[in-house]
């Protein structure tokens, strides 16, 4: 027996079918891999952000903790950080560890101390965040009030690559009062010592 194969010639609206499939699966596999790609690197730069925010928490706890175990000092405003302030390393050494803070030459000791715990934090600042630098207002409680002794802790420091803060925006609003430079983000702290 003979067997005869029938070839059937592809009809002009076929032709070029398999062209354009594979031209628009090339097109969104593309299109696909350029979102990918956007997304690796914004999810890049939220990691640094985070990291940094982070570091500033851990930095406000930091000094609020080095505050809380100095009350002496605390109360005469010798943990405040103003606009001004250059830190340069204090003259004198730190007391001895069994000096009494409590006795009458004490609130000196204090002071030191908290020269000391000042100068060391603003270079943490300076060293750990872009750029960075802190403003810190205190204030005391009022004899026999309820009130407590709260500090302000305003950390700033400059997002590597951009300035993304803009006077008005919410970012820029949590900068001091002081700052003027829009190329700064800020967190502010509020803590009660």
């Amino acid at each position: 027996m003979k067997q005869t194969h029938m070839q059937t010639a592809p009809t002009l609206a076929q032709r070029g079918e398999t062209l354009i499939e594979v031209l628009v699966a090339i097109f969104l596999l593309t299109v696909g891999l350029l979102a990918m790609a956007a997304l690796t690197g914004s999810a890049t730069s939220y990691n640094k952000l985070s990291q940094i925010r982070g570091t500033a928490t851990m930095l406000a706890n930091d000094y609020a903790d080095q505050a809380r175990s100095n009350l002496r000092a605390f109360d005469v405003g010798s943990y405040a950080v103003t606009t001004a302030y250059t830190p340069t390393q204090p003259g004198t050494a730190l007391p001895g560890s069994s000096a009494s803070y409590a006795s009458a030459g004490g609130l000196s000791d204090a002071k030191v101390v908290a020269n000391w715990d000042r100068y060391n934090w603003t270079q943490n600042v300076a060293r750990r965040l872009p750029s960075g630098k802190a403003i810190v207002a205190t204030s005391t409680a009022v004899v026999g009030s309820s009130d407590a002794r709260v500090m302000e802790i305003w950390l700033e420091w400059k997002e590597p690559g951009s300035g993304f803060a803009v006077p008005g925006t919410s970012e820029f609003a949590k900068c001091a009062p002081s700052e003027k430079d829009t190329a700064y983000s800020c967190l502010y702290f509020k803590v009660a010592i």
